[in-house]
């Protein structure tokens, strides 16, 4: 079984308003910021076994690159995967459909962010 979730999301947003909804939306799921290097476009972030209060049974990291397309669209290249308790890469044992939950929970909260910005304008 694969563990790992590679998926690209397109934003209709510039790089910098993508990356601060990553760095919120994290922040508002009670994320881990890993590695905040925005200089190389990058943000690694790890998230416990609850969601929403609700038990998953895993720990997720993401490893998230942004690569602009154009001024206005940015797209986020996300590898997800499981990890243990001391944060190493789980190769087996992990719980099925937990890191995709994890991931749409964060993309829609980026979603979130990038609207809720988009309207203080």
């Amino acid at each position: 079984m694969r563990y790992r979730v590679k998926e690209t999301k397109r934003f209709e947003y510039g790089y910098i308003d993508t990356y601060k909804s990553a760095y919120l939306g994290a922040k508002s799921l009670k994320g881990k910021i890993l590695k905040h290097d925005p200089d190389n476009r990058e943000l690694h972030l790890q998230f416990d076994k609850k969601l929403h209060g609700k038990y998953l049974g895993d720990r997720s990291r993401f490893e998230i690159k942004f690569v602009s397309v154009s001024t206005e669209i940015t797209d986020c290249e996300i590898l997800a995967y499981p990890v243990n308790p001391i944060g190493q890469e789980l190769r087996f044992g992990a719980r099925n459909g937990v890191v995709p939950k994890v991931l749409d929970a964060f993309c829609a909260s980026m979603t979130n962010q990038l609207e809720a910005s988009n309207t203080d304008s």
